[in-house]
């Protein structure tokens, strides 16, 4: 199956983004949309752009992108927390968390 999408992963714009974020495009260039972090839900979602139009293998695929990188960001927090490191800039500075034994 030809892929007609592909994801580019952007740049941070700063250190307060601790999420990725990725520009959704056609194997011709058009951007489609932005797949990025939804709080509310907890998982990646996708923000088409204004007036685009999708079929089913397209946002299967863009179905499956958004799981496995939910999937992905949950295992990668989950290693941070056993590190010590909750999300906040303080605890970057802080020395890691060692539990009793």
């Amino acid at each position: 199956m030809p892929d007609y999408i592909q994801f580019v992963e952007l740049s941070r714009e700063s250190p307060e983004h601790r999420t990725r974020r990725w520009m959704v495009v056609s194997v011709d260039g058009a951007m489609l949309g932005t797949v990025k972090w939804y709080t509310a839900s907890r998982r990646y979602g996708f923000w088409p752009k204004e007036d685009t139009v999708f079929e089913c293998v397209c946002l299967r695929r863009i179905a499956l992108f958004c799981e496995v990188q939910t999937d992905q960001r949950k295992l990668d927090r989950a290693e941070e927390k056993r590190a010590g490191y909750f999300g906040r800039k303080q605890d970057k500075e802080a020395v890691p968390h060692v539990p009793h034994l």
